[in-house]
């Protein structure tokens, strides 16, 4: 059951024992991808949500989970581009799913060429290989309030859909 990570935020683990990453951002290019978000590295080697930029795929390689922030006197919490992003690339997390996505699922990110579907979000797929790299280990469920109030994250995602999502 999905709803039991309802107070945590997008990209937090939901068991221990994950790998993370720091990788390099852009303010430009890497503007688009939240906490939460499948992401992947574009061809300049910054972080982006995974398929976001067009004639160009973007495969995921983990979920976001923070990016670094520092605080402006009065503009509140704003990240810090200068320095790397953490992405969860092993264990299981909170991400940010399809409606559709059932527990067993195997998942790919969504290809937001057709509208369809949205750059960063996971989405029920098929993997050419014997085994897919991203599993949905529960069922989707509708985010309904924020996170805790010790959350580290900002982002507001009221509405979203998330399951806990297995990285391999």
């Amino acid at each position: 059951m999905a709803e039991e990570f309802n107070d945590l935020s997008f990209g937090d683990e939901t068991r221990r024992n994950g790998d993370y990453v720091s990788l390099p951002v852009d303010e430009t290019e890497s503007a688009d991808a939240r906490e939460g978000d499948a992401v992947g590295l574009d061809g300049d080697g910054n972080l982006v949500q995974a398929n976001s930029e067009s004639g160009e795929e973007v495969e995921p390689i983990g979920v976001l989970y923070t990016y670094q922030y520092f605080e402006e006197a009065n503009a509140g919490e704003q990240i810090d581009y200068d320095r790397d992003a953490t992405v969860k690339v092993g264990g299981t997390v909170k991400a940010w799913v399809d409606d559709d996505v059932s527990a067993g699922d195997t998942l790919v990110a969504g290809d937001d060429s057709d509208g369809g579907e949205e750059a960063g979000q996971f989405v029920t797929g098929t993997d050419d290989g014997s085994v897919g790299n991203f599993v949905a280990i529960s069922d989707a469920a509708s985010q309904t309030g924020g996170p805790r109030n010790e959350s580290q994250h900002i982002d507001d995602r009221d509405g979203d859909h998330f399951a806990e999502v297995l990285l391999r």
